[in-house]
């Protein structure tokens, strides 16, 4: 029996590790040094080994950070909680900021613990729940333990100094589901232990300054709250068609409860410890209260108008992909989150549903492919707040738009770097569909446009011929098209070009004058003659004509424009599964193998030609494959050649963590910035030689 943040909080990719070794790490040389490839009864091209990147990691928490929870208890104080990295062990961290979240400071850190679920009366007295972590995390494993061990969430920590210091007030056997506190006293849910076939629950307090069990429910104990001059609990019990939750309210001081209506009824689920069960119970101002029970994939949130007695069904799914639903009330308003099946499993994104007549109906809000909000609750003055895996957001309008508090925002996708000084990224933690600006060279970055529905995957800027982007389809999309968008000044983005093509993987695109553009497809395979390769314009986008390659290479990953007629693409694999370089100088009738990577050069590539001659490729240099069980273990790393692809120099990136996607771009042969999936930007000035996290 574990609550949503238990299960998802610690599931961290083992590549965070590295983000701790050293920047002048040292390897063994490989067995053959460089690797001679014959391009057209040319000079036989190479891959060389360079020595390590010197990178300055200036916050690596930001690398491997997981957020747990938040609270907002004053209109410029806000706090969040959760874990990081360090090395092999894990870091609970607390962040405050005093200025409505526009700056933060980590004011604790606890090796080995997480602080979660925190709840602030002021700015400076609050309370949360504590984990124990795992105390060392190996190398080899891909992942964490994606739980926390039964019994673990069992203490109780308090401040009184904003965070900085915590201590422990009480340690129960079991979970805490729940905390509430009423003038300084905390009442605990508490859950467990647990057998094979059930599971405990009682309510706790400080009596004498010693925490007791002041009421011994039935079954576990999924939430807590006051409405009125009552306790209200809600309490898993078992049938013998399946457990059922219902409500328990007491009028006194919380010893003798009395059972309220059915709220929601599991059949078929076991009432052992394996199950996934949450819930939580909020009221409103005008006396309705709100239920949401999930367990294993079903969820069911129940409204009430009769302080509990009855309860009907506001909504209810049976999707295994519904991790959890949370629920938040203030006054009149409800607003509902729940994670959803918008794809298919294991992908799932999230919804916010808002209510302005407490609960009675709901309407959707807004919709997220890939953000799976964790916590929720309404901050001072209505701000409205989400705590996913990654950010914290925040939305003013009732949940329709969602802007990043915390950490500052970074795209997370596609870079393109203009000028030593402004910069464009596609996504961020809290919206992949957002595109970002930057004017500083990568330190800072705000959001210019929103796509909706769609990413952009490649980034054009024009001198006077406004912006333009290759922008695909969400995950789980019906509308799965991709299309060429152009904005002119501060306009709205339009339709420029349809390909018609139903995906496409990272495409290239690139302009050489306001007139004069090329952008390629990437497909992953196209043999033969291929007729939807890419298209070019003469006329500033007006009208495209498509490029009709021949003989193109298979499972192509990146690609480069270097002119109008000559490109270069990366593919995942030849007949030898390496990965290959080749180039074409007549856009696509013909192709030359340029040079074969070594095979422990692999994972997510992403090319950038500042120049004809100079080029960057971010590839993965694997120190360990996998090998009888382990994961495989590598780094992230940079090639560059001088020559126009036919020699490259590979320099590792130890600091930067290797992860699920980077795109690496240069605004000169020296200028460059590369984005990371977890959220950094890294930047350096001396052609990939030093690379400095932007803050």
């Amino acid at each position: 029996m574990l609550k949503a943040w238990a299960m998802v909080v610690v599931s961290l990719l083992a590549a965070m590790v590295l983000a701790g070794c050293g920047s002048t790490l040292h390897t063994t040389s490989r067995t053959a040094s460089s690797i001679p490839v014959s391009v057209s009864h040319r000079t036989p091209s190479a891959i060389h080994r360079g020595r390590p990147a010197r990178v300055t990691a200036t916050n690596p928490m930001l690398s491997t950070m997981h957020l747990a929870s938040a609270a907002f208890p004053t209109p410029r104080t806000a706090f969040v909680s959760g874990t990081y990295a360090q090395g092999h062990q894990l870091v609970g961290f607390v962040e405050s900021s005093g200025d409505a979240g526009r700056t933060w400071d980590r004011v604790t850190t606890m090796p080995g613990k997480l602080l979660t679920d925190l709840t602030f009366e002021n700015a400076h007295r609050g309370w949360a729940v504590g984990a124990k972590l795992p105390a060392r995390v190996s190398e080899n494993a891909n992942t964490w333990s994606s739980t926390v061990p039964q019994g673990a969430a069992d203490v109780l920590w308090h401040t009184v100094n904003g965070g900085h210091t915590w201590d422990p007030v009480a340690q129960v056997r079991g979970t805490i589901t729940a905390v509430l506190i009423e003038d300084g006293t905390p009442w605990l849910a508490v859950s467990g232990p647990c057998t094979r076939t059930a599971c405990s629950g009682r309510i706790v307090k400080p009596v004498g300054g010693v925490f007791h069990t002041v009421w011994q429910a039935p079954g576990p104990v999924l939430s807590l709250s006051r409405h009125q001059s009552r306790l209200f609990a809600e309490v898993m019990t078992t049938e013998s068609k399946g457990p059922i939750v219902q409500s328990f309210a007491s009028a006194g001081g919380g010893a003798a409860w009395t059972p309220g209506g059915l709220i929601a009824s599991f059949p078929g689920v076991g009432p052992g410890p394996e199950v996934f069960l949450t819930g939580q119970m909020v009221w409103t101002s005008t006396g309705e209260g709100l239920a949401a029970v999930s367990a294993d994939g079903i969820r069911t949130v129940a409204r009430t108008g009769n302080g509990g007695a009855r309860w009907a069904t506001v909504a209810q799914s049976g999707s295994g992909c519904v991790w959890n639903t949370l629920i938040a009330a203030r006054q009149s308003q409800a607003v509902l989150a729940e994670t959803v099946n918008l794809a298919q499993c294991p992908a799932p994104g999230g919804q916010v549903l808002m209510s302005h007549d407490g609960g009675r109906h709901f309407t959707v809000a807004k919709q997220w492919a890939g953000t799976q909000p964790l916590a929720l609750g309404f901050g001072p003055q209505g701000k409205l707040w989400a705590v996913t895996s990654r950010a914290l957001i925040v939305s003013r309008d009732g949940g329709h738009h969602w802007q990043q508090q915390f950490p500052a925002m970074a795209p997370t996708g596609t870079v393109r770097y203009v000028s030593p000084q402004v910069a464009f990224g596609a996504g961020d933690q809290a919206n992949p569909t957002v595109v970002l600006n930057s004017r500083n060279g990568g330190q800072t970055w705000r959001q210019i446009a929103s796509l909706s529905v769609r990413q952009a995957v490649a980034m054009a800027f024009p001198t006077s011929g406004g912006a333009w982007l290759v922008a695909t389809p969400m995950q789980g999309e019906l509308n799965a098209e991709v299309v060429l968008l152009h904005r002119i000044r501060n306009r709205n983005w339009s339709i420029a070009y349809r390909p018609g093509l139903a995906a496409a993987f990272y495409p290239a695109l690139r302009f050489f004058s306001p007139t004069r553009g090329e952008t390629i497809n990437l497909p992953v395979n196209c043999p033969g003659g291929c007729h939807s390769f890419g298209a070019s314009t003469l006329n500033g986008g007006r009208t495209w004509q498509a490029i009709r390659a021949r003989h193109v290479p298979s499972g192509i990953a990146s690609a480069a424009i270097l002119t109008p007629r000559t490109f270069i693409v990366a593919s995942l694999g030849d007949q030898n599964q390496n990965p290959v370089l080749y180039r074409t100088m007549d856009a696509g009738q013909s192709w030359q193998k340029l040079v074969t990577l070594p095979s422990d050069l692999n994972g997510g590539l992403s090319l950038a030609f500042p120049t004809r001659h100079v080029g960057y490729m971010l590839v993965n240099d694997v120190k360990s494959p996998v090998r009888n069980g382990h994961a495989q273990r590598a780094v992230l790393a940079l090639l560059k050649t001088t020559d126009g692809g036919r020699r490259w120099t590979l320099h590792d990136l130890p600091r930067i963590p290797d992860a699920w996607f980077a795109s690496v771009s240069f605004a000169t042969a020296s200028d460059g910035l590369i984005t990371v999936g977890d959220g950094t930007v890294w930047k350096t000035t001396d052609g990939g030689r030093h690379w400095l996290q932007m803050p």
